[in-house]
């Protein structure tokens, strides 16, 4: 039987789970989500396999719910519980959130006019929305992303808002309470996305909190039965239901790619949930399941590493770059794939994008997660 990490544990299968996130996301941006001219059958093809790639924002907040959930189950008799984790959150997400936003506002004034991106550089959203983990609410109200420099970050404001809760719901409710209330949430994240996308608003399905947390709070059942239950994969026969419930939903999965469902309905609906469950237990496989070696690949996990940093810059330096190298022939400044040379920027952008998280995460990050550590839960 698998004992529960605690709050200061490193799980390497973990890692790897957050690399396969960041890759996903990275095939949505890069080429999934792109304008593809002209291109091959093969092409098309492979875009249409990752017309679900962008789920990887859902296995990161699975991944969110099922740690910070466990380390406020683990700490919650603390008194020193709402203090140490907010401080360490604050340095986690804060110091290179706001480095990104400074320099997007550095580009915007001293390159907008020779770029000539809109794309990139337009600015519909008030900054102080960003500033207040609230550009959300400003993306489902305007109906748009605004700077796709910053448009990532709308789930950094989902995952802020969801940390200023659930501290305190910890808190305040026994476990089992807890439980009950997850599950409750889970139940109603799908109601709340089929009211607006009744209502012709995708937007507000995809960005605000009430219609993404059942990711979340699926973690957090996730978490809460990990340390209450370890017992139900740890058997034999735990991890043989495992792997078939786990089979049975990639087959769903490749079903819904080769036969899409209407846009507007009960199963669009139901999607972020079903690839939610999916992602959780993605995460009891990599818990659990004999074959889940892989993930603790050195690449794949130091690819987890470094995954917040590359999630927060990966967009705006594809923009970039592809506006720099397509100067006068932008009308938008919108990355599409219709030349080798549009291939040569794509990977150029992933290459400079992990090249600056890493040296992010080794000289910026790493030393304010280390002095997060001394806000010390007991």
């Amino acid at each position: 039987m698998k004992a529960p990490p605690d709050s200061g544990s490193r799980i390497p299968e973990l890692d790897g789970v957050r690399g396969i996130a960041i890759l996903s996301v990275l095939y949505w941006h890069y080429f999934a989500s792109q304008r593809h001219e002209g291109t091959a059958p093969v092409v098309r093809a492979l875009e249409r396999a990752g017309m679900l790639s962008w789920a990887g924002v859902d296995l990161f907040f699975v991944l969110s719910g099922f740690l910070i959930g466990g380390i406020l189950l683990e700490h919650r008799d603390s008194p020193r519980l709402l203090r140490a984790f907010y401080a360490r959150r604050m340095l986690r997400i804060v110091p290179i959130y706001y480095a990104w936003i400074l320099a997007y506002l550095a580009v915007r004034a001293l390159a907008a006019d020779r770029l000539h991106s809109p794309w990139l550089l337009s600015f519909p959203l008030p900054i102080a929305s960003y500033l207040s983990f609230t550009q959300n609410f400003w993306i489902a109200l305007d109906r748009a992303w605004g700077p796709h420099w910053l448009s990532p970050t709308w789930s950094l404001s989902v995952e802020e808002q969801f940390y200023v809760v659930l501290p305190w719901v910890v808190v305040l409710l026994r476990p089992s309470r807890l439980l009950a209330l997850s599950v409750a949430l889970v139940v109603t994240a799908p109601l709340v996305r089929y009211y607006f996308l009744a209502r012709g608003n995708d937007l507000a399905a995809l960005v605000l909190l009430p219609a993404r947390w059942d990711a979340l709070f699926l973690g957090v059942i996730g978490a809460h039965l990990y340390r209450s239950h370890p017992q139900l994969c740890s058997h034999p026969s735990g991890v043989r239901i495992l792997h078939a419930c786990l089979l049975g939903l990639f087959a769903a999965t490749a079903a819904w790619i080769a036969w899409p469902p209407e846009p507007h309905g009960w199963l669009p609906a139901l999607q972020a949930t079903l690839l939610s469950a999916l992602s959780l237990l993605f995460i009891a496989f990599a818990l659990y399941s004999p074959w889940r070696g892989f993930l603790a690949n050195r690449w794949l996990a130091g690819l987890g590493v470094i995954s917040y940093g590359v999630y927060m810059i990966h967009e705006g330096i594809y923009g970039l770059l592809y506006a720099l190298t397509h100067e006068g022939t932008l009308r938008t400044g919108e990355p599409a794939t219709s030349s080798w040379l549009d291939l040569d920027v794509m990977l150029l952008s992933l290459a400079v994008s992990l090249s600056i998280a890493a040296v992010s995460y080794r000289y910026f990050e790493g030393p304010l997660l280390r002095l997060g550590r001394r806000f010390a839960y007991r």
